[in-house]
């Protein structure tokens, strides 16, 4: 369980292999206030929209073969859930964490990649955990351009995706078929 934890959570991270939400990441390496309350109501709204669309889909939409309306079906059951959270996150904690696009992919891959409840609950909360867990990554390498070329901010973004595609190497190597030693038997 702990070795596919740390598969999901750092290896095959949807920040780095989907690229998803890598512009929300970089925004958000910017301010460190409420990146935890960020965290903590995204990952209620992700968990329990990926839950109620998977149950959505298996028990309603599969069975009457219109399964592949389930991202619209994401789309609303998300908003009405982010809506209801945000309200609690604005009366209890007096800020705003609303976010969006990063969610609701995170939802629809969550829902396409599992094939029980408990893989939809487990992708969804170590989606967004990653996503979370790479924002340091990625500010440091942001920092790190900016200490070399100050004056320029636009011209960052390609080297920050081709550090990223680095990142992504460094941490897949180790899955090489052809380090194995039985791929050299004849």
């Amino acid at each position: 369980m702990l070795g596919m934890l740390l598969y999901y959570l750092i290896f095959v991270s949807p920040l780095l292999v989907y690229g998803i939400g890598l512009n929300r990441a970089l925004v958000l390496g910017d301010s460190d206030k409420s990146v935890a309350l960020s965290c903590l109501k995204m990952l209620i709204c992700v968990v329990s929209s990926a839950t109620l669309t998977y149950l959505l889909n298996v028990n309603l939409l599969a069975k009457v073969s219109l399964h592949g309306i389930y991202p619209f079906m994401a789309v609303l059951i998300f908003v009405v859930i982010s809506i209801f959270i945000e309200s609690i996150f604005r009366i209890t904690a007096r800020s705003a964490t609303s976010e969006f696009s990063v969610s609701i992919m995170i939802i629809i891959l969550a829902v396409n990649e599992s094939i029980s409840l408990y893989e939809c609950v487990f992708f969804s909360c170590v989606a967004v955990v990653s996503f979370y867990l790479f924002i340091p990554v990625l500010r440091s390498v942001v920092r790190r351009m900016d200490y070399n070329k100050p004056e320029v901010k636009s011209a960052n973004t390609g080297f920050i995706l081709i550090s990223i595609a680095v990142i992504v190497l460094a941490l897949l190597s180790w899955n090489v078929t052809w380090l194995n030693g039985e791929a050299f038997k004849w």
